[in-house]
C-alpha cells in the first residue's frame, strides 16, 4: 500500500470509494434513498478537500485504487481555547474489504497521521466513528485512541406536525441582552458532556468552552438562538442552525446544537413544552421538515426527553480520544 498527505485524488477514484459507504447520520438513514446519501456525502468530501485550512491522507493500492481517506485540520478556535494545539478527525472512509483488511488500512492512515501531528506538535486529536463501522474503530482502538461516549442523532418529522395543535408557548428569537442569561444558565450544565468525561481536561475549561460556543453562536449569522419567556423571563434556549438539503431528499433540515434550561426551571415539564413548541415554529415559522438532534448517550435526561417526544434514532457514533506525548524542549 502507498501513503500520502494532501495527494490530488481524481474525482472517479472518490466516486468509487464512496459509492459502497453505508455508514453515518445519513446513510444509514433507512428513510433515505441511498444513493442520495451518498451523493451527499461525495458533495461532502470534495467540499472538504478544496478548503485551505484542511488536510488529507490517502492509502492506494498498487494498482492505484484508492483504499482509505482521512480527513482532518487544526483546529485553531480548540487550540486557543485550550492553550496546546488540537487536530479534528473529521472523517475516516474505507473502503468495503474484509473486516481485517480494513482495521490494517485503518492504522496505515493514522501511522501518517500521528507522524503529522508529532511534526505539528499536536497535544490532543479527537474523533467520532459510527458505531457501526467496527472495523474502524477497532483500527483507531490499536492505535491509541480511548472511548470517551456513544452519541446518537436523533431525528423528528415535522410534517407529521397537525397544524391546527397549538403548543402551550410562543418562541421568540434571541436578542443580545439574552447572552449574559444564556452564560449564567450554562454553569455546571454541561458536566455529562465527553470533555468533562476526559480526565486530561482541566475542568474549568471544560465548562468555559460551552460558554464560547454560546458567544460565538450570537456572533455567527448561519446560527440562530430561539427564546422562551415564562411571566417575561428567559428560561430556555435553543442554538440551531438551518441545512438545505432538498437538491438530495427534498427535505429542509433545523440542526439543534444547544439546549440550555434555566437551572431553577428543571424538572418541571419545561423541556417537553420547549421542544414542542421549537417543533411547531421550525414548521409553521420556517417551513422546515425535519429536526436533527444530537446527544452524547451520558445525558439520560436529554435521552429521556427526546424519546418521550418521539424522536426516532437513526445512527449512533463512537466519540475517541487520544493524548500525545508534549515534546520536551
Amino acid at each position: 500500500m502507498q501513503r500520502d498527505i494532501n495527494p490530488r485524488i481524481s474525482d472517479s477514484k472518490l466516486e468509487l470509494l464512496i459509492g459502497q459507504y453505508k455508514y453515518g447520520r445519513y446513510c444509514e438513514d433507512q428513510s433515505l434513498p441511498i444513493e442520495a446519501s451518498r451523493r451527499l456525502v461525495l458533495d461532502q468530501t470534495r467540499h472538504y478537500l478544496a478548503r485551505e485550512d484542511t488536510q488529507h491522507i490517502a492509502v492506494f493500492a498498487p494498482g492505484g485504487q484508492l483504499l482509505g481517506l482521512l480527513l482532518f485540520r487544526l483546529s485553531q478556535w480548540d487550540t486557543e481555547h485550550f492553550g496546546y494545539r488540537v487536530a479534528l478527525i473529521d472523517s475516516a472512509i474505507i473502503c468495503e474489504v474484509d473486516y481485517h483488511r480494513r482495521v490494517e488500512i485503518t492504522e496505515f492512515l493514522l501511522g501518517a497521521f500521528h507522524q503529522w501531528a508529532q511534526e505539528m506538535t499536536i497535544r490532543f486529536t479527537s474523533v467520532r466513528l459510527p458505531s457501526l463501522d467496527l472495523a474502524v474503530i477497532h483500527g483507531f482502538e490499536q492505535s491509541g485512541y480511548h472511548y470517551l461516549e456513544n452519541w446518537i442523532y436523533n431525528k423528528y418529522d415535522l410534517r407529521k406536525l397537525d397544524k391546527l395543535s397549538q403548543p402551550a408557548h410562543t418562541l421568540r428569537l434571541a436578542q443580545a441582552r439574552d447572552r449574559d442569561v444564556m452564560l449564567d444558565y450554562a454553569d455546571s450544565a454541561f458536566i455529562t458532556q465527553r470533555f468533562h468525561a476526559d480526565a486530561h481536561i482541566d475542568q474549568h475549561k471544560a465548562d468555559s468552552l460551552y460558554k464560547k460556543w454560546i458567544r460565538t453562536a450570537f456572533d455567527d449569522p448561519n446560527q440562530q438562538i430561539l427564546c422562551l419567556d415564562v411571566e417575561e423571563r428567559p428560561v430556555a434556549f435553543m442554538i440551531y442552525y438551518q441545512s438545505d438539503l432538498q437538491p438530495y431528499f427534498g427535505l429542509q433540515f433545523a440542526m439543534w446544537k444547544m439546549a440550555l434550561l434555566d437551572p431553577l426551571a428543571r424538572g418541571r415539564g419545561l423541556g417537553t413544552a420547549f421542544f414542542t413548541a421549537l417543533a411547531h415554529y421550525h414548521r409553521w415559522e420556517e417551513g422546515l421538515d425535519v429536526v436533527d438532534s444530537g446527544l452524547t448517550i451520558r445525558n439520560v435526561a436529554s435521552l429521556n426527553l427526546h424519546n418521550k417526544l418521539n424522536f426516532k434514532v437513526i445512527c449512533t457514533l463512537v466519540t475517541l480520544h487520544r493524548w500525545f506525548e508534549e515534546k520536551r524542549r
